[in-house]
């Protein structure tokens, strides 16, 4: 594996950022909405709203 060190980098923030919320995904959460809805205010950045679609299968029928 290619060792790369932007990615290194990245994947240590990544980390420091989830200690401080104790790895607690629900509290991980919270912080990454409220830096997203911060963000979304400003008015600079464009987000993708389109979440994923169900899809009707006719595999398991409701």
């Amino acid at each position: 594996m290619i060792n790369d060190p932007a990615i290194d980098e990245i994947r240590q923030i990544r980390h420091n950022i989830s200690a401080e919320f104790d790895h607690d995904p629900k509290k991980l959460y919270s912080y990454y909405k409220q830096v997203e809805d911060k963000l979304r205010s400003t008015g600079k950045y464009i987000f993708w709203d389109n979440g994923p679609k169900m899809v009707k299968s006719s595999l398991h029928p409701s």
